[in-house]
């Protein structure tokens, strides 16, 4: 009976190192995984390989996790989230190893200058790594881009009113939420829009009322909830508060 107990420890406490101490997978091994799971149907290769990428940027394998973000946008261009982590990437790398934001964004650009199908999409990512890294001029540029290519998108044009009026142009924000909603009259981002420029005019009541209504019309998301919830705490104390305010999505 002591033997039996002896090798029991022994194979249990050699699985505890094995499972706890062993190598982090190879980025080849990872990629036959992404591969079998969309086979099966398990997720969509798009879905496997942004999966892939945020477990290795949580290993801190920066260069693996861009590789396998520029795939997930090569196998499912429409998935605007995996442009937004690459872009946020390569300009993070670039800031960090001296460069610049612009030198950032346009390895980002680079990258995807070949095979990719949304340049919209593209520019998004490239507006939301600007504003990352406090560039709201870059961010006007790769908007002004963004539009250009989908002018018609009402998501992108409330996140173009977005920019306009954290620049604090006012007019043109409020156009381009009123575009926005007259192609879908339920868009979380102009609605809340709407609620930031009456607060940036002074209109604080008017800004309560307009962000109970975008909870209203919107319970399904969780931006325009919290939006509420943090205009009723009294979070925006001040009318720039509502010039800055931007979500990430």
């Amino acid at each position: 009976l002591a033997g039996v107990l002896l090798l029991t420890g022994l194979l249990h406490s050699f699985f505890w190192i094995d499972a706890n101490h062993r190598p982090a997978p190879s980025h080849e091994r990872m990629s036959r995984v992404a591969r079998n799971q969309a086979l099966f149907g398990k997720r969509s290769l798009a879905e496997t390989w942004r999966y892939i990428g945020s477990t290795e940027m949580a290993a801190g394998r920066e260069g693996e996790a861009a590789a396998s973000y520029l795939r997930a946008i090569r196998s499912d261009p429409d998935e605007r989230m995996n442009y937004r982590f690459l872009a946020s990437i390569r300009v993070a790398r670039s800031v960090r190893e001296g460069g610049s934001v612009e030198a950032g964004l346009a390895a980002y650009h680079g990258e995807l200058s070949e095979g990719v199908s949304r340049p919209a999409y593209a520019h998004l990512g490239g507006v939301i790594a600007a504003l990352a890294a406090r560039r709201l001029d870059l961010a006007m540029a790769e908007g002004d881009e963004m539009i250009a290519a989908a002018a018609e998108h009402a998501e992108l044009v409330a996140t173009w009113g977005d920019l306009r009026r954290m620049a604090g142009q006012t007019d043109e924000a409020e156009e381009a939420y009123r575009r926005a909603l007259g192609r879908d009259p339920a868009l979380p981002r102009a609605l809340i829009g709407m609620a930031c420029l009456a607060g940036m005019r002074g209109d604080r009541a008017m800004a309560e009322d307009l962000a109970r209504e975008a909870g209203r019309r919107t319970p399904w998301s969780p931006q325009a909830q919290q939006f509420a919830r943090q205009l009723a705490a009294g979070r925006f104390a001040r009318p720039d508060q509502f010039g800055g305010y931007f979500y990430f999505q």
